[in-house]
């Protein structure tokens, strides 16, 4: 009946909840603070259950509970310029009353009523609570309302130590096995601890209930891993204490749960689930869903208040690092932690900044609030990238065209209004502008569903250590973003009619001009640059060897050519490359994801991805440059 009612009375609910929000949530009063808000958005509603009221005859009454989620803003709608906006996911319980022959309608929109909702826990055989992503927030609340209401009234930062005393919690610093960032211990048991100088360690009896942290793992790390991993540690012993006193009364010895920083370690599913829940749940109870949305509201105002008195001028990208950092310090997180539980609560914008990729920052970008739905991003690795050519032909030739060019982590449209060609990076205008200029990928995780949630049983089933990532591009976004390529703009274009017909022109061509340019300064300096003999480089230029594929690879990317000129001097020496194989894939991705950074650069690059054997770089060559 769930079923019937989404199906066929979506529209009159959907009714009656514009007039609640006209009614109660727009200009609302809200923890003291006057939000107002002018502009409402219903994102989604979906039924969750009905309670029947009464049924006589034909007539049935009966409760529809169903779940809203819908944004509220501060904007001006005619430019679409927003201020101020939240998102909000509540239960309600909308009343119905009619006939199956008549249908059914809803009363007046007073009869809509908001829910406290509680969850009915559901549990595996083994005790371990069944929660879907879209409920973690719920059981965040209930686990904050019993141990630290405060935080879910004010925003603030969550005191641990009196949250540790609430809940009867030992905690020891302790040296854990290799990758074991925390301990919990759920039946008697000795365990090896630091003094509290923490100069030496010591064998003391745990009790049930007691916390052991590797402190010396955390040194590298930030206060907000630290205080994360505390809190994962609480989630097991509140949430899955009994799914390990069960097990221990089936097998003594099974006496505490490991939480360690990789997620493959598990081969028992439900500890591998569990470990799912803590890592989801630690970051929702330091960052409370409502208390995060007004705290980072209140950040919002105050930045916009000091560039108005104090005349702090901030770029959009700046603002939002400096959001993302206040916001960060404020909860005791990592940026990390922050900037994915801003993304939960609907600011999209975060996506610019904070984005490390291959080993390094990219540079900050802003984008279009909209542009981006769930589980889309402008942002692909370069072993994401090396898929995504073997599968995607539009993508592949507009990089062979020089229509697309890979910066910033980033396919970016090639034209001068998006890319400063000297410098090969983005203008400002195309970082404050990529939803313009860059392309879109939508990315899908194995065991998740479209609208970006676990199923409620996906993890009872499946690894999350092995769970894809796949990014594919949104195929009619790239299309438009494509066509604003300025193909007189491409360097290749305007210049290859200067350039000889045959492999050992060509590469006496790049040779001169590379010296021309200040990048090489002679054979001698090529060879160490590329790795490839002197005397080779000379019998190449001479027409009296063919090159192999990969010596051709690294003496361009030693002259820092651009993708085009490499391929093209492949072309000309018979070593086109199909992607027909691994290694061509990521020898391709190579060529345009690392262009004119040269090789040493870009072996580094590889080395982070454990690639850096395709170059077939020797010794020499590495002891040479210090790698």
């Amino acid at each position: 009946f769930e079923e019937y009612i989404q199906l066929n009375y979506l529209d009159e609910i959907t009714e009656a909840m514009e007039e609640y929000i006209k009614e109660k949530e727009l200009n609302a009063y809200n923890n003291e603070i006057v939000y107002a808000f002018n502009l409402y958005c219903i994102q989604n509603i979906e039924v969750k259950r009905i309670k029947f009221t009464k049924s006589k005859i034909d007539q049935v009454e009966f409760n529809v509970v169903f779940k809203a989620e819908y944004e509220l803003a501060d904007g001006n709608e005619d430019d679409g310029y927003i201020y101020t906006s939240i998102t909000k996911k509540e239960f309600f319980e909308f009343k119905m009353k009619g006939s199956f022959k008549e249908r059914f309608k809803g009363k007046e929109k007073e009869d809509i009523e908001k829910l406290d909702e509680e969850l009915d826990e559901v549990l595996s055989s083994g005790l371990v609570p069944i929660i879907s992503t879209e409920d973690m927030d719920s059981y965040a609340t209930k686990f904050l309302k019993e141990f630290c209401p405060e935080v879910l009234v004010t925003p603030m930062k969550l005191n641990i130590q009196d949250m540790l005393k609430k809940m009867n919690i030992d905690y020891y610093y302790a040296p854990l096995e290799n990758g074991v960032f925390g301990k919990t211990y759920f039946a008697n048991d000795k365990a090896k601890v630091y003094t509290e100088n923490l100069l030496k360690t010591k064998i003391i009896r745990v009790k049930p209930g007691t916390i052991l942290i590797d402190i010396t793992k955390h040194i590298d790390r930030n206060e907000g891993s630290f205080r994360n991993t505390f809190i994962h540690e609480c989630v097991h012993w509140y949430f899955h204490r009994n799914y390990f006193e069960l097990r221990q009364c089936l097998n003594s010895e099974d006496t505490y749960v490991a939480c360690y920083k990789g997620e493959n370690k598990y081969a028992i599913k439900d500890i591998e689930w569990m470990e799912w829940q803590a890592r989801t749940l630690a970051p929702r109870i330091l960052m409370p869903k409502k208390m995060a949305a007004q705290k980072f509201s209140e950040l919002t105002k105050e930045i916009d208040v000091e560039q108005e008195t104090l005349g702090v001028i901030r770029t959009k990208t700046e603002k939002w690092e400096e959001l993302l950092m206040r916001f960060a310090n404020f909860f005791g997180v990592s940026k990390l932690s922050a900037k994915i539980r801003l993304r939960e609560i609907g600011k999209t914008e975060i996506e610019g900044v904070g984005n490390y990729v291959d080993g390094e920052y990219t540079k900050p970008f802003f984008f279009k609030r909209g542009s981006l739905k769930n589980n889309q991003t402008f942002i692909i690795s370069s072993e994401n990238l090396s898929r995504l050519l073997t599968t995607n032909l539009l993508v592949q030739k507009a990089l062979q065209e020089e229509k697309l060019l890979y910066i910033n982590k980033m396919l970016v449209v090639n034209n001068q209004k998006y890319v400063n060609y000297q410098k090969y990076e983005m203008t400002e205008y195309a970082l404050e502008h990529a939803d313009e200029c860059c392309l879109i990928f939508n990315v899908t995780r194995l065991g998740i569903n479209e609208n970006g949630m676990y199923d409620k049983y996906s993890f009872l089933f499946s690894s999350p250590g092995q769970r894809k990532e796949i990014k594919q591009v949104e195929q009619e976004q790239a299309v438009r973003v494509i066509r604003m390529a300025d193909i007189a703009s491409s360097h290749f274009e305007t210049h290859k009619h200067k350039i000889p017909n045959d492999f050992a022109g060509t590469l006496t061509y790049h040779y001169d001009k590379s010296k021309e340019n200040g990048v090489i300064t002679s054979h001698e300096d090529l060879s160490g640059e590329s790795d490839v003999g002197e005397k080779t480089i000379r019998s190449y230029k001479d027409g009296k060897t063919v090159p192999p594929r990969i010596n051709i690879i690294k003496l361009g990317l030693a002259m820092k050519l651009s993708a085009p000129y490499i391929i093209d001097m492949l072309e000309k020496a018979d070593c086109k490359m199909t992607l027909n194989n691994g290694d061509n894939t990521i020898l391709f991705a190579i060529i345009y994801g690392f262009q004119r950074v040269g090789l040493e650069r870009t072996y580094i690059e590889l080395r982070k991805v454990n690639k850096e054997y395709l170059l077939e770089l020797s010794e020499k060559y590495l002891e040479n440059h210090c790698l």
